[in-house]
């Protein structure tokens, strides 16, 4: 299991329950990690910039996603230029990986709130589908 510890932004491994928290990477800039999840091939993404820096984010974009290679030990950049970054998952709430694991979906929220894709192959490119403004924000939605 990992966990990851939002004010210093270091990634832990728990190898089993009750041992304690080991230190396997940091995210860049140290703060701010708030979100994992695991993807189909056994590599962690780790979703950072989800600190004070969040209420001014689309005006400037501090958040990014890393991938983080258990057999390796090595956190590498995969997503950068994000709003923010605080909540990632394959298929709940805050993400979504595609069917084809082409795109991941997430939801945007404070400045610009929406829902984006990021091409997998080019994750640089950030596609906004769906841009929520006035009621909408926080209006329910319905079928």
């Amino acid at each position: 299991m990992c966990t990851i510890d939002l004010v210093t932004g270091r990634l832990h491994r728990i190898d089993r329950p009750g041992a304690g928290a080991v230190p396997v990477a940091t995210v860049p800039g140290g703060t701010g990690a708030g979100a994992l999840t695991w993807t189909p091939d056994g590599t962690l993404l780790v979703g950072y910039g989800a600190d004070p820096r969040v209420l001014v984010g689309d005006a400037i974009r501090a958040a990014s996603i890393a991938k983080f290679n258990p057999a390796s030990g090595r956190l590498t950049p995969f997503v950068g230029g994000l709003s923010a970054a605080n909540g990632l998952a394959v298929a709940a709430n805050g993400a979504v990986l595609s069917q084809n694991d082409a795109y991941p979906y997430v939801s945007r929220a404070f400045a610009n709130p929406g829902i984006s894709r990021i091409p997998v192959r080019n994750p640089g490119a950030p596609q906004s589908l769906v841009t929520f403004s006035g009621r909408d924000v926080s209006r329910p939605l319905t079928d």
